[in-house]
């Protein structure tokens, strides 16, 4: 699997000729979760590279080359080649099936995955159920994402302030560096309307400490317009 991972590496990087020959490496292993994953990321190449047909049927061939949760990542990327061929319908079904893979990474991306693009089409029961899927997963990086955009959902859309408050302080409690400090300025500003100053400004406080690029300063604004005043002297004349 290290091999695979090599190989995609290179791919990322543009190196393409180097790649191939270290997925054809893991293909020839004959191991059925490598030569899986090695087809599924090949054959997604093959598709960027032009080669729509190739690649679509080597994603095809790694979908079947190993039994879940071995074939999670060939179904989750076999979603994205859908979903850029405009078949949306098809990346659904790749996706429903990666999520339910048992895949330890793979099951939580593709229901992230999965919830974006029911949301993005306003089936947002739907949707929901698949974000909050995510978050019970537990996975480092997606659960915290998944409640991060849940979160945004449920505020803007469904007018939910008590889900998204639960929805960002799960993300917020994970600690993640990206999607704990971007859930923090919402959570903040949420507590923040609803009266609750002092706890919003801890929130703040967290995101500041954080250090986080974009929303870093931000919470520090927040922080300063809602600081108390300063006591002052009173002079009698």
């Amino acid at each position: 699997m290290a091999l695979v991972g090599h190989a995609d590496g290179l791919a990322e990087e543009g190196r393409e000729d180097e790649a191939r020959a270290l997925f054809e490496r893991a293909i020839a292993s004959g191991v059925p979760e490598a030569v899986s994953e090695a087809k599924a990321l090949l054959g997604a190449m093959l598709v960027s590279s032009g080669d729509v047909d190739g690649g679509r049927a080597l994603v095809g061939e790694a979908v079947a080359a190993a039994s879940p949760p071995g074939n999670g990542r060939a179904l989750t990327v076999l979603g994205r080649v859908l979903q850029h061929l405009g078949d949306d319908a098809g990346a659904e079904a790749a996706w429903r099936a990666a999520a339910t893979s048992g895949h330890p990474d793979r099951a939580p991306e593709a229901g992230l995955l999965l919830a974006e693009l029911l949301l993005a089409r306003a089936d947002v029961d739907a949707a929901r159920e698949a974000f909050q899927q995510v978050i019970d997963s537990g996975h480092l990086l997606y659960a915290p994402q998944a409640a991060h955009d849940l979160g945004l959902e449920l505020l803007y859309t469904a007018r939910d302030p008590q889900g998204a408050y639960a929805a960002w302080k799960s993300a917020v409690d994970s600690g993640h560096p990206e999607y704990g400090p971007l859930a923090g300025v919402h959570l903040g500003k949420l507590l923040h309307d609803g009266g609750d100053t002092e706890s919003a400004r801890r929130v703040w406080q967290w995101v500041v400490d954080s250090r986080h690029p974009v929303v870093g300063p931000e919470a520090a604004q927040n922080l300063r317009l809602t600081a108390p005043p300063k006591k002052g002297w009173f002079r009698r004349g």
